[in-house]
C-alpha cells in the first residue's frame, strides 16, 4: 500500500523543497531566474560588443509565432526551445504532474508517486530536447538545425557570459565576408580575413626603443626616455639626435600600431610593426612632396618653420602615402594658393564695406547725441506759453474794462 507523503515528514519536506527550488518565484529564482539571467547576460555582452544587434533581437521583433524565429519575441521563442513543438501548446503531461498547485491540491500522492512523476519528467525533458534539437532553421548561409548552431558555438567556446564573433564560428553559423555585405559587428570588416585580403598589414610585435610623451611644441612634439637606460632625449628637431633617438622612432611606433593589426597582443614596451609600415618614407625632411608644400605653405603667408635636421638613411620615420608626381602637387597647390588669394580679396571688400557702415553709424550717433543736448524745442514751448500768458492778460484787461462801462 502506498504511504501518503504527510506521513514520511522527512522525504515530503525533501520533495516539496525540490519542487520549489526548481519553480522558484516563477520571475527571479528557480529555473524561470536561471533562464532570465541567462538572457540578462547576453544582452549585456551584447551591447557592449555588438550594440547593432540589439534591435534586431531584443527590440524590433513583434511576433508571437516561435516558428517565424526572425519576427517572433525573444520570449516566444524561448518557450518554443524550452518547451519543444511536441507540448507548446498543450504543456508537457509529465511536467504538469509536478505542478505545486497539482500536489497541494492531492492530499494522498505518495513518495512513490513523487518517484513516479519525476521519472516521467526526467524522460519527457530528454524527448523535448532531442526534438527541440531536430529543429531546422534558417541560418545566413542556408538551413540548418538548432543541434548544428550549438555544436557551432559549442566549438568556439561560447558560454553564458560571452559569444563568439560569427567570423570564428564553424559552419553553418560562421558568416563569411565579401565585397557585399558583411554580417559581423560595425568594425569586424577592417581586420576580417587580413591575410587573403592585406596581408601587409599582419603585423608582428617589436620592442620600443624609446617611451614617448606627446608635447604641444613644433620643434619638441616628444619627450622622450631611452628605454635601454632611462635617460631623456635631449635637443630639438633642430637637432640630428634628437631626430634619430625620439621624434622618428616615436612616430614610428605610433603610427604603426595605428596601420597594423597584432589583434591587441602587444604589451606596454612593444608597438605592432608590419610590411606596409615599414615600407613608409623613412624621413619627412627628405621628402621632396614634404618640402613642395612646406614653400606653397611659405609663398601663401604661412610662417617659416625652423630648420629641420637631417638624419642618417637608416632611421625611421613617417611618409607622405600619397603618390603624386611634383608637378600633380604644385598644379594642386597652386590651385589652392588662387582660391586663398580670392578669399582675401572678398575679405578685403567685406572689410571696406564694415568700414563705410562704422563711419555711418558714428555719424547717426553723433546727430543723435547733438539732438538729444539741443534745447530748442523746449525753449520754443517755454516761449508759446509765455505768450499765452501775456495774450490772456490783456484779455482780462479788456473784459475788466468792458464791464465796468456799462
Amino acid at each position: 500500500m502506498a504511504v501518503p507523503v504527510a506521513a514520511m515528514c522527512p522525504l515530503y519536506i525533501s520533495c516539496r523543497y525540490v519542487v520549489d527550488a526548481r519553480l522558484g518565484n516563477l520571475k527571479d529564482t528557480g529555473k524561470f531566474g536561471i533562464r532570465n539571467t541567462v538572457s540578462n547576460s547576453l544582452r549585456q555582452f551584447l551591447s557592449s560588443n555588438y550594440p547593432e544587434l540589439i534591435n534586431g533581437i531584443y527590440l524590433d521583433p513583434r511576433g508571437a509565432d516561435a516558428h517565424v524565429p526572425a519576427e517572433a519575441r525573444l520570449d516566444a521563442l524561448m518557450n518554443l526551445y524550452v518547451e519543444s513543438d511536441l507540448y507548446l501548446v498543450a504543456g508537457a503531461p509529465a511536467h504538469l504532474a509536478l505542478y505545486r498547485r497539482r500536489l497541494n491540491l492531492d492530499p494522498n500522492v505518495s513518495f512513490n508517486d513523487y518517484v513516479t512523476r519525476i521519472s516521467a519528467r526526467t524522460a519527457e525533458i530528454a524527448v523535448q530536447q532531442a526534438n527541440v534539437s531536430a529543429t531546422v532553421i534558417q541560418g545566413p548561409t542556408g538551413t540548418a538545425t538548432i543541434a548544428e548552431v550549438k555544436a557551432a558555438f559549442a566549438s568556439a567556446a561560447a558560454n553564458t557570459t560571452w559569444l563568439p564573433a560569427s567570423a570564428d564560428l564553424g559552419p553553418p553559423a560562421k558568416i563569411v565576408y565579401n565585397l557585399a555585405t558583411w554580417g559581423g559587428n560595425v568594425t569586424a570588416y577592417m581586420t576580417c580575413d587580413l591575410d587573403i585580403r592585406g596581408p601587409e598589414y599582419l603585423g608582428t610585435c617589436q620592442k620600443m626603443l624609446v617611451a614617448c610623451v606627446a608635447n604641444p611644441s613644433d620643434i619638441n612634439p616628444y619627450n622622450c626616455t631611452l628605454l635601454s637606460d632611462t635617460s631623456t632625449v635631449p635637443g630639438s628637431l633642430k637637432n640630428s639626435s634628437y631626430r634619430e633617438h625620439c621624434e622618428l622612432p616615436c612616430d614610428m611606433q605610433q603610427e604603426c600600431d595605428v596601420l597594423c593589426e597584432c589583434w591587441g597582443t602587444c604589451g606596454d614596451e612593444s608597438y605592432c610593426s608590419c610590411e606596409a609600415c615599414e615600407q613608409l618614407h623613412p624621413d619627412a625632411a627628405s621628402d621632396n612632396q614634404f618640402f613642395t608644400i612646406k614653400n606653397a605653405a611659405a609663398v601663401a603667408g604661412a610662417a617659416q618653420a625652423d630648420i629641420i635636421a637631417s638624419v642618417s638613411g637608416g632611421a625611421m620615420g613617417r611618409r607622405l602615402l600619397q603618390s603624386s608626381s611634383d608637378d600633380n602637387i604644385t598644379a594642386q597647390l597652386q590651385a589652392v594658393l588662387v582660391k586663398v588669394g580670392d578669399l582675401r580679396s572678398a575679405q578685403d571688400s567685406i572689410s571696406g564695406q564694415m568700414t563705410s557702415l562704422q563711419s555711418q553709424l558714428d555719424k547717426a550717433n553723433q546727430l543723435a547725441e547733438i539732438r538729444a543736448a539741443s534745447t530748442r524745442l523746449a525753449d520754443l514751448i517755454a516761449g508759446g506759453r509765455s505768450e499765452i500768458t501775456a495774450g490772456q492778460a490783456v484779455l482780462s484787461g479788456k473784459l475788466d474794462s468792458l464791464l465796468q462801462r456799462q
